[in-house]
């Protein structure tokens, strides 16, 4: 019973701490990924994987009833 507790207060704090780095490493291999594409998409695809996390969060939390609708 205390192992699931500690097992799962671990698995929590690592989870909380480690969203930017996963979010990084799967920027990073996207722009790698860039490289395989032809050279008229590359600058476009590079474009798609150079958001940063601050910015992806701030857009993933944006409520979308507050943008620009025109009401």
């Amino acid at each position: 019973m205390i192992k699931g507790v500690v097992f799962g207060v671990l698995l929590c704090l690592i989870s909380a701490c480690s969203k930017k780095d996963l979010y990084e490493n799967i920027q990073a291999n996207n722009q790698f990924a860039c490289n395989n594409v032809a050279a008229s998409q590359y600058d476009e695809c590079m474009q798609r994987s150079s958001m940063s996390y601050e910015e992806y969060e701030a857009k993933r939390t944006e409520d979308p009833y507050e943008s620009n609708l025109g009401y």
